[in-house]
């Protein structure tokens, strides 16, 4: 009799783990709140040019979402990087309260990137790699080459998504 039931046991422990995995309600579906996709008016641009651009910040849910953070202080930034070029730009005070608000559905603000080192030393400084010499105007542009786009934002709701890569190729200046 004992030959006869050696089927019940992996047929309970089936249905046991099938009952595991089916119960949506044990398991939250997690949710994206916002979803970022960033778009360039162009990919091959002179050093030292800047790139034109558009941010569309998604809100997916059904209520307005408020960025814990304000426009003056830098909440969305684009740049571009390397393997031997960073972009970390300086996180501002905060001077005003939260004035950003994405209503659901796609939410669009304009955007700039800079295709010229963020910072440089004034004469009698130290240069580094990612800190050259400044020139008569202002920061110098990086190297002709192949860059990807980096998106810092802050104050969004955790979960937010981060836009697909896009590669900018810098070409030489002329001259």
């Amino acid at each position: 009799m004992n030959k006869s039931r050696w089927w019940v046991f992996p047929l309970a422990f089936i249905g046991l783990l099938a009952a595991c995995g089916s119960s949506s309600a044990d398991h939250p579906v997690v949710t994206i709140p916002i979803k970022i996709q960033i778009t360039l008016a162009q990919t091959r641009v002179i050093a030292g040019a800047s790139i034109n651009g558009e941010a569309v910040l998604t809100n997916t849910t059904s209520k307005a979402v408020t960025v814990d953070s304000c426009a003056a202080d830098g909440w969305l930034e684009v740049g571009l990087v390397s393997k031997q070029i960073t972009f970390e730009p300086a996180t501002p005070l905060i001077v005003c309260p939260p004035t950003i608000r994405l209503s659901p559905g796609p939410n669009r603000f304009p955007l700039t990137v800079s295709t010229s080192y963020e910072s440089c030393f004034q004469p009698g400084g130290s240069a580094t790699t990612d800190v050259p010499p400044c020139t008569a105007t202002g920061p110098p542009a990086p190297p002709a080459g192949k860059y990807t786009i980096k998106v810092i934002t802050s104050g969004l709701p955790l979960g937010t998504s981060r836009p697909q890569p896009i590669s900018v190729t810098l070409l030489p200046i002329r001259g």
